[in-house]
């Protein structure tokens, strides 16, 4: 990816059933994805919903910052098979 000079790990999908939130999961698995692929790619990205505001905490306090940028997309439908 040109956007950080090189290559991009993205996280994505990841989600700590509700019984098992606040016990550091979270933390073991992106500390984990953090010293594997620390060496090995320029940035590692992962977007969060603006209301989960556990997630966003985590994230934060392992070094995570924001991007400034406006996605732009567009969804089209399957075909009926």
């Amino acid at each position: 990816s040109n956007e950080a000079g090189g290559f991009v790990l993205w996280i994505e999908e990841v989600y700590i059933r509700q019984d098992f939130q606040g016990q550091g999961l979270g933390s073991y698995f992106i500390n984990y994805i953090l010293t594997e692929y620390q060496n090995k790619v320029r940035r590692i990205r992962l977007e969060v919903e603006p209301e989960n505001i556990g997630a966003k905490g985590l994230y934060e306090r392992l070094g995570f910052r924001t991007l400034v940028y406006e996605p732009y997309y567009i969804d089209y439908a399957f075909p009926e098979l």
